[in-house]
């Protein structure tokens, strides 16, 4: 959250988290199915990255 609120991270930074947690299909759904809700705060977390800027997903 500091990071984003701070805007002391590059773009890269969110974008290989997104590979990592979100794109890749098996780690997502182990995700999902461990703990929902830390998901959810993750997707969150990068929607508000994405809102401010910070993190283009295009």
């Amino acid at each position: 959250g500091w990071i984003a609120t701070s805007g002391q991270a590059d773009s890269w930074v969110y974008e290989e988290a997104n590979t990592t947690f979100i794109k890749n299909e098996e780690r997502l759904n182990e995700h999902m199915n461990k703990n929902s809700s830390s998901f959810r705060k993750l997707l969150q977390t990068f929607l508000e990255a994405n809102r401010h800027g910070y993190w283009d997903n295009s």
